[in-house]
């Protein structure tokens, strides 16, 4: 006798897998998702990788109940062999808790053809909570609607489909612009997410539009604020590199600030022996051949 587990009952990213009896006595498990295949003799552990386990996968029936579950947690030690994805978290509807359109329109008091942002409208087929985009409709007449990320089941379903697809975690962003009074609104849905499907996350600052005078001192007192308050850094599910937790910085653009503020804001984030991270820098992409000096 054997059983066949959803990961997501035995404290894993859950995902399908399925098995059948074949005539000659023996178990043959299949799966659709990235994922490594564990076995123990009774529900509550040992659980052992069954390494190198094909798929489908072939075991004896044998007296006994065995246990199999396919364990697809994504390993947050490292940055090696991930697919990680920018998560800006920006869009925002009338009745997420506030009433503004935000990233959908140019307007955010109103939302109409001439105003939009977007060039595709989203399939919200699969969403729980869908939010009326006034004077829009379907093809069949019937009301369209719009996602709010302010909605923590909005974050969920992307979670969600990250799982199913294979997709290993996100860099949430955050602009530097907007962190003075450290909102974690979508921080805390993506943090919750992942512990749920897991999957690994990581915080991206972006730099567009913050005052160089303030820049540095705006971005690390952020940084601080979420490692000692929120303990950001010492959730299971942030991503680490070589010991230390990963940040990426996005916006090191020459015509925005010299090379003098762009040193230290790596050194800090490099070096200081409480707040330092495995730093992952974005900027222009032809800043190997740039010449301007700082």
């Amino acid at each position: 006798m054997a059983f066949v587990l959803l990961a997501s009952h035995l404290g894993a990213a859950p995902a399908v897998i399925t098995n059948s009896v074949s005539a000659s006595g023996n178990l043959v498990i299949s799966w659709n998702s990235r994922g490594t295949l564990e076995k123990a003799d009774q529900i509550s552990g040992l659980w052992i990788t069954i390494t190198n386990a094909a798929n489908p996968y072939t075991n004896l029936v044998t007296p006994g109940a065995k246990f199999f579950r396919l364990n697809q947690t994504v390993d947050a030690t490292t940055l090696h062999k991930k697919v990680l994805c920018g998560y800006q978290g920006w869009f925002r509807c009338p009745g997420d808790g506030g009433s503004q359109w935000i990233h959908w329109s140019r307007s955010s008091s109103t939302i109409a053809s001439n105003t939009l942002t977007f060039e595709m409208w989203p399939d919200m087929s699969e969403y729980t909570n869908k939010y009326p985009a006034p004077g829009f409709s379907y093809p069949g007449g019937a009301q369209a609607y719009l996602f709010s990320s302010q909605d923590p089941q909005t974050v969920d379903r992307h979670f969600d489909w990250m799982l199913d697809y294979g997709i290993d975690g996100v860099f949430v962003q955050r602009f530097v612009v907007g962190v003075a009074g450290h909102p974690t609104n979508v921080l805390d849905h993506a943090r919750k997410a992942a512990n749920r499907t897991g999957r690994t996350f990581a915080l991206t600052y972006d730099m567009s539009g913050q005052s160089t005078n303030s820049l540095l001192s705006q971005m690390t007192n952020d940084w601080r604020w979420l490692v000692d308050n929120m303990r950001i850094t010492q959730d299971p599910r942030y991503l680490h590199h070589n010991g230390k937790p990963v940040l990426m910085i996005w916006g090191f653009f020459s015509d925005r600030f010299g090379t003098n503020l762009a040193h230290q804001i790596i050194d800090f984030f490099k070096n200081d022996p409480t707040y330092g991270v495995t730093l992952v820098g974005g900027g222009e992409w032809w800043w190997r051949t740039d010449a301007a000096q700082g």
